[in-house]
This record gives C-alpha cells, sequence and structure tokens, in this order.
C-alpha cells in the first residue's frame, strides 16, 4: 500500500472562487450577456437619447459595482458571500439590459411591452425565491426545475413565434405569417425579436440560478450536521472526476459560511499525515493529523503549525457527475489509499 498516493503540490484546487482573479473570470465571462445587450441597445436601437444613456449607465456600472463587490467582498466578508453578491449582481444586470432591449425593440406597442415585461417579473420571482435562502434545498431545487421549464417555454414559444411570423432564414421576416396577417409586418417583426431577446437572457439566468442551488446543495450538508464539540473542522475529500487523476481536498472549519479552504496531502510518516492548507486572506499554514485509538470512525487529532490539539472529522464525497451531487460520508485514510490504488 502507497504511503504517498495524493497531490504534493501546494494547494491549487478550485473548491469555489479561491482567488480574485476567478471572481474577475466569472464577472467577464457572464458579462458577455451585458455587453452584447448594451451594445445593442446603444448602437443599434435607438428611441431617445435617455434611453441610450441609460444603456451607456448599465454597460459602465456593471464593471464598476462588480470590481467594487469583488473587492468589497473579498477583503470584509468571505468568499461564498462575494460570490453569491456577484451572481446577483449578474443577473440583475442581464435583465436590465435585456428588458431596455426588448422594450426599445416594441417601443409604440405597450401591450406586447407589458407581457414581456410580465415574463421577466416572473423570472425575478423565480430568482428571488431561490436567493432568500428561505426553503429547505429540495424545494430550492423544484423551483429552479419550475424556472429551467419557463425557459424551455420560451424557447419553444420563440421557434414558434418566428415560425407564425413567417420568418425565413436569409430574408428575414415575410408576408405569409399568421401573426403579419394579425398584427402586422411591423409588429410581427419585433415581437419576434422580444422573444429572442428574452430567451437569451432567461438562459444565462437560468445556468446563474442552478449554480447557486448547486452551491448551497453541495456545501449546505455541513452546517446542517448536528453540533459536536469535540469536532473543530471537517476535512474533505473529493474523489478525481472527469478523467482527472488528483482528486481534492479541502477544510471546513466548524460554523464557518465560507467555500472550504484548499489543502495539499503532502506526506505520512508514522502514522502522521502532513497536510498544506491555503487560509482566506492568511498564509499557508501546515498541520498533521493522528489517528487515536477508540475514536469514532473518521475522526482525528489535529494539530496546526505547532499549536493545540483539536479534533477534526474526515469527509469524503461518493458520487460522481458535475451536477449531480454526492453524498458525504465520515472516511479513514485506510480506504481513502485503497481507493486511489
Amino acid at each position: 500500500m502507497s504511503s504517498k498516493p495524493f497531490d504534493r503540490e501546494p494547494p491549487g484546487g478550485r473548491l469555489g472562487p479561491e482567488s480574485i482573479t476567478a471572481a474577475y473570470i466569472i464577472l467577464i465571462a457572464w458579462g458577455i450577456g451585458v455587453y452584447g445587450f448594451s451594445i445593442a441597445n446603444i448602437n443599434y436601437i435607438y428611441v431617445n437619447d435617455f434611453l441610450r444613456l441609460v444603456a451607456q449607465v448599465l454597460l459602465a456600472g456593471y464593471f464598476i459595482v462588480g470590481v467594487f463587490i469583488i473587492h468589497i467582498g473579498w477583503s470584509f466578508f468571505n468568499r461564498k458571500k462575494m460570490f453569491l453578491t456577484l451572481v446577483s449582481m449578474i443577473v440583475l444586470w442581464t435583465v436590465a439590459a435585456s428588458v431596455l432591449c426588448f422594450l426599445q425593440v416594441l417601443n409604440g406597442h405597450p401591450l406586447a411591452q407589458l407581457i414581456f415585461s410580465v415574463i421577466v417579473v416572473i423570472q425575478l420571482v423565480c430568482l428571488l425565491v431561490v436567493a432568500r435562502n428561505r426553503l429547505p434545498l429540495s424545494n430550492q431545487f423544484k423551483f429552479f426545475l419550475t424556472y429551467t421549464s419557463i425557459v424551455l417555454f420560451i424557447i419553444f414559444g420563440t421557434i414558434a413565434v418566428l415560425q407564425l411570423a413567417g420568418y425565413r432564414r436569409r430574408g428575414g421576416v415575410g408576408t405569409d405569417g399568421i401573426f403579419h396577417q394579425i398584427l402586422g409586418e411591423d409588429l410581427a417583426g419585433k415581437v419576434a425579436g422580444a422573444y429572442f431577446i428574452t430567451y437569451v437572457s432567461a438562459i444565462v439566468i437560468a445556468i446563474l440560478i442552478g449554480g447557486i442551488v448547486h452551491i448551497r446543495r453541495k456545501w449546505n450538508f455541513f452546517y446542517e450536521l448536528p453540533p459536536d464539540r469535540t469536532i473543530e473542522g471537517y476535512l474533505i475529500y473529493i474523489p478525481p472526476k472527469f478523467g482527472y487523476s488528483k482528486g481534492k481536498w479541502g477544510y471546513l472549519p466548524v460554523g464557518s459560511s465560507d467555500f472550504p479552504d484548499p489543502v495539499a496531502f503532502i506526506e505520512e510518516k508514522n502514522g502522521v499525515r502532513y497536510f498544506k492548507r491555503k487560509v482566506h486572506r492568511a498564509p499557508i499554514e501546515d498541520f498533521s493529523l493522528l489517528k487515536r485509538p477508540g475514536t469514532e470512525k473518521g475522526v482525528f487529532t489535529c494539530r496546526v503549525s505547532d499549536g493545540e490539539s483539536k479534533q477534526v472529522k474526515v469527509f469524503y464525497e461518493d458520487g460522481v457527475g458535475k451536477w449531480r451531487l454526492g453524498k458525504w460520508h465520515p472516511y479513514e485514510f485506510e480506504e481513502i489509499n485503497e481507493k486511489a490504488e
């Protein structure tokens, strides 16, 4: 049996946005939707100077407010609160930019504007229910499925509207569609465009809401464990997935509302296992684990940087798939070694 089966490099595996760089990647990657809608609002759809100014403020404010959230959340709160706040801000900006876009497209048609505004309100209600985190996780997942069904309705609605509007792949909206005959060529084309805009924003919101639910379902397990005054933290192991050869380690103090800190397994000597932990906004610390006779499964004595001894419990995630969450089980290193081999 190998005594060194795991990664010996410094902590670096992602268990959440452990760095400001990761937060910036999220901000920029998901800002593509906001950027696209804003460019359309500023350069291609003109109703009046005030709405163009609103679009410019949305575009500039997205990056300004996003950077503010990242640095304030990182400095004064924690990574999880920073991440959830950043995701909520991205959703709100995406909705605002897309709403401005379809309101301008449907300029002069207040009834059509009202119908699409109601669709957006339904999206925001779903987001609010998930973001408030007042419901059991199973019910949050049901809300996510409800929202996904709404997105699917919008997708098929978009296809139906385009067909009914007489849409041609190269010729745009024709003159032989049912919507064209009922609404007229101008309104039929605008309704088709508004459906497409709403569909794009709905997809972005669905992905982000799904991410929020996924994170809460994965990490809230540790907050719901029965209190144990002898346990001061949880050392967790996530097995390799998607063909990666190395698993990930993390450490979560009892009572923490943050993501787990990245941990690297260094070596094993004489029954003692040595790790390095990358603490949030603090230097990397060394700690070691020793199994004491008579302790329950998964419970180890931990010594951090020659400090006082404390007890931690080791958990391992049994499950595969990025979005299919596994179950956490107390684990012994001998079993982990056997699995690694």
